[in-house]
């Protein structure tokens, strides 16, 4: 994780979004959100937007015997998030490779209209008997290209 500049993401960027309270447990000693936990934000969002696109994940991957796999993240933190605030993970494909999904994410805290975070973050499609990369089938992108909007 590294805190280096990146290009400030705006709500307009995203048309799905996964609101979220902050749990006591989330919290550390300094009243904040404890680090690690902005990972499990924004996997609970990129879920949001995979069932947005009708991809039934773990039917998917038992029915083809494929899966995506986290190989990178980069997460940016601005603004702390405390236990009183009321966030929204907005989520969004940044780039769809052959192979390979760039997903572009950012917390938004109450109504504040610049992220509190962002972070972008990279699954390869890897067929799982062979754990090697390999190519996401056309229907598939064309549904991930295309999920239904959320609040």
């Amino acid at each position: 994780m590294t805190n280096r500049s990146k290009t400030m993401v705006n709500r307009e960027d995203f048309k799905v979004w996964r609101p979220l309270g902050i749990r006591y447990a989330d919290i550390d000693m300094q009243q904040v959100v404890y680090c690690s936990h902005y990972l499990v934000y924004y996997d609970e969002a990129i879920m949001v937007y995979l069932q947005n696109c009708g991809y039934g994940y773990t039917a998917e991957a038992e029915a083809t015997g494929k899966d995506f796999q986290f190989v990178q993240v980069n997460v940016t933190y601005r603004q702390p998030l405390r236990y009183t605030d009321e966030l929204r993970v907005g989520v969004r494909i940044g780039r769809l490779g052959s192979s390979s999904i760039t997903w572009s994410l950012a917390i938004f805290r109450n109504d504040e209209a610049e992220p509190a975070s962002s972070a972008e973050i990279v699954w390869v499609y890897v067929e799982m008997t062979k754990g090697k990369s390999t190519p996401i089938p056309e229907t598939l992108r064309s549904r991930l290209l295309n999920p239904v909007a959320s609040a």
